[in-house]
């Protein structure tokens, strides 16, 4: 398993959500021109360190991957769009999630929300949902 295969098991989480909540996502190295007053999800990935969970010789790996979601809407919504989209993924990421796509398992270890911003003419709420995954090294 590398970084890549975690990513790509989270990509699917949130087009999961997409799919069900109707709104555009981003993905890193794709190009996207938003039609004007579209929301959309912007998706990059903060990557942490690997490491062995115990001393033992075959002990598991552990990965740390931040996934972060800078959620862009139509300043005439105003923040309230915004905000409604931040509630519908905390109750999405729910701490503790276990994410199972591909095989691969990866656990929702907490849900940050970063101030808004204001950027392309529109507002930007940041969010990043930590994750760890375990596995065979």
């Amino acid at each position: 398993m590398t970084q890549l295969d975690v990513q790509s098991n989270l990509d699917q989480e949130v087009k999961n959500f997409a799919d069900d909540f109707d709104i555009d996502i981003v993905y890193p190295n794709t190009q996207y021109r938003p039609v004007e007053g579209t929301d959309f999800i912007r998706i990059s990935y903060i990557n942490g360190d690997v490491a062995q969970i115990s001393p033992m010789e075959d002990s598991l790996n552990r990965t740390t991957i931040t996934l972060q979601l800078d959620i862009f809407t139509n300043p005439d919504e105003g923040k309230y769009r915004a905000k409604q989209i931040v509630d519908d993924l905390i109750n999405h990421f729910k701490r503790g999630l276990v994410i199972n796509n591909n095989n691969i398992k990866t656990r929702v270890t907490s849900f940050v929300l970063i101030d808004n911003l204001q950027e392309l003419n529109k507002n930007m709420l940041i969010v990043r949902v930590n994750t760890r995954s375990d596995y065979v090294n």
